[in-house]
């Protein structure tokens, strides 16, 4: 069997690791269920998310999910939204479920992810290729209430779900009598001879309760405790598992083998967290500053992704925001910052990323192109102008393993994140892009503007197409690599618009969106459904601001600890 490690946490290795499931409705009760199993030695924790009292919240399943990641630093963490049929507490429709668990999966709110093999194959399957491309893992689960299947039937299935992409297959099984008990566990010891996959088995039932405690005899790497409160039939108490479990562990170990009890750890010590540099916590009299300028600028999540991101590099730098009152006051404010020592640079929002570009004493080619600037840097007192917005995306495409040299894209829409988009996608070697347009509006006379500037640029062909045309929207997709989103359609958590027919959608393409919330737009939702790589768009948010800091210092965000320490708070 092979061994699964998570957060340190050796799965299909040593005794059977214990999971205890959190079923509480609200946060605070999450979280200090969670600290609680944690003391009493849980290796393992499962959120049931269908207990929880905010399932209507995208925004609310996230943030608590990433709490609890938080709150486990070297405890894998398990997201199950069960259904009804499969032992769940609610009656939640399929849709909704897939795209919480999508959101959830794209947020790494979880370690891993439960998916139900009765959504399908193809779903089954494009979830678990959603995770792995997200670095979360599956458990694909299987649950039989009535009765004990056949130990063929067993033992074909577990071998089914690993072939569906399963890193843990998972079967219980309703059992009536110690034969029952044995035809799961010999299910299972069958399975464990084909596969090279940790399993996950259990016979449900009083008659069940010696497969939860022997499952390193049959090879169940993994067994559900209860903690004063069970989520299925027959869980033992955590408390009177473990010494059972290191009991059998003993038994099972070669003499010759040093062997710990659970109070002593099983397991070598693991290595200390290494400890991140932090900027002096007083702004002293060498403190730099970079800020925001803007008009409105409070609502911004800058500073506190910037400031996050500066201290964990130790640079002594604050990031501020001010509001400028109008563009009769950008010169003597960008003459502040040519003359001010200290003043690295900038970012700049609405309304003056044209405004500021005359009083710059250069500009990068995306900027130039664009015709707009959110970044400013600072070398030798000259201003440079730069803009992020199509770096971060293509970034983030990167980060997911879409390539962008050589890319057939459609492109929906062309504002300003779109025009962003169209150019630094042609810069990085895309071959062709499609954009969808609406004829006479302002998106549109954007696409004819740059299409002109870019065929001096690059080799890249830029077509600008009519939204309104269904059957020329086919064909681009039929030939696309990457399908993109740039405009509002889809925005809102409870949003079920889009601009693409499901039909369209084909694997092997790539669909992303700008939008981030919801975190899973229903184009992203009908992408999972077909098979595709999906790409959201908070991760265009955090690799522009990580752009902007590699500009100013040479240096590299990370940005998975500003999504899940700084944005998860929000």
């Amino acid at each position: 069997m092979a061994v699964l490690e998570i957060k340190g946490v050796r799965i299909g290795e040593g005794r059977t690791k214990t999971i205890v499931s959190l079923m509480d409705a609200d946060r605070e009760g999450l979280l200090a269920t969670a600290k609680r199993a944690v003391a009493a030695g849980a290796d393992c924790l499962e959120w049931r998310a269908d207990f929880f009292g905010s399932l209507d919240s995208e925004v609310a399943v996230i943030a608590t999910s990433r709490e609890l990641m938080s709150a486990l630093p070297d405890t894998p963490l398990i997201f199950t939204l069960r259904s009804k049929d499969q032992g769940g507490h609610i009656e939640l429709a399929p849709e909704r479920a897939m795209l919480l668990t999508c959101a959830v999966i794209t947020a790494r709110g979880a370690d891993l992810v439960d998916v139900e093999i009765g959504l399908g194959d193809r779903l089954v399957g494009a979830l678990a290729k959603l995770a792995h491309d997200n670095g979360v893992r599956t458990i694909v689960s299987h649950h039989d209430f009535a009765a004990m299947p056949s130990v063929d039937w067993m033992s074909a299935q577990l071998v089914h779900m690993a072939g569906l992409g399963a890193d843990i297959p998972k079967l219980a099984a309703m059992s009536k009598s110690n034969q029952e008990t044995h035809d799961l566990m010999r299910a299972t010891s069958q399975a464990r001879e084909q596969l090279d996959v940790p399993l996950l088995t259990m016979a449900m039932g009083a008659s069940g309760t010696n497969s939860r405690l022997s499952g390193e005899v049959f090879g169940s790497a993994l067994t559900f405790c209860a903690l004063g409160r069970a989520s299925a039939p027959g869980q033992v108490e955590l408390s009177q598992a473990l010494p059972v479990l290191e009991a059998i562990h003993r038994n099972l170990t070669a003499p010759d083998e040093p062997v710990a009890t659970h109070d002593a750890a099983e397991e070598a010590p693991r290595p200390a967290e290494p400890t991140t540099p932090e900027a002096p916590k007083e702004i002293s009299g060498h403190t730099h500053m970079i800020c925001l300028l803007g008009n409105p600028t409070g609502h911004s999540l800058s500073p506190a992704m910037h400031n996050h991101s500066f201290a964990r590099l130790g640079i002594d730098t604050r990031y501020l925001c001010f509001d400028v009152a109008s563009d009769e006051q950008l010169p003597s404010v960008l003459g502040a910052m040519r003359a001010m020592e200290g003043w690295d640079g900038a970012n700049v929002t609405m309304p003056f990323k044209q405004a500021v570009i005359p009083l710059l004493d250069e500009m990068d080619v995306a900027a130039e192109l664009i015709g707009a600037v959110n970044v400013i840097s600072k070398r030798d007192g000259r201003l440079c102008g730069h803009n992020t917005d199509g770096a971060g995306f293509m970034r983030n495409l990167r980060a997911h393993g879409v390539a962008s040299e050589g890319a057939r894209m459609v492109l929906l829409g062309c504002g300003g994140a779109g025009s962003a988009v169209l150019v630094q996608a042609a810069l990085d070697g895309a071959e062709r892009i499609d954009v969808f347009c609406r004829p006479g509006r302002s998106s549109w006379q954007n696409v004819e503007r740059l299409q002109a500037r870019l065929a001096e640029r690059c080799s890249c062909q830029v077509n600008c197409r009519d939204l309104g045309d269904p059957a020329q929207l086919k064909a681009c997709i039929d030939q696309a690599t990457v399908l993109v989103n740039s405009t509002s359609v889809g925005m809102g958590e409870q949003s079920t618009d889009t601009l693409v027919d499901p039909a369209l959608l084909h694997e092997g393409l790539a669909v992303a969106d700008v939008i981030y919330l919801p975190r899973i737009t229903q184009l992203l939702r009908d992408a999972v459904g077909a098979g595709c790589k999906i790409v959201g768009g908070l991760g265009m948010i955090l690799e522009q601001a990580a752009e902007s800091e590699t500009i100013w210092y040479g240096v590299e965000m990370d940005t998975r600890s500003v999504e899940q320490e700084v944005l998860s708070a929000q």
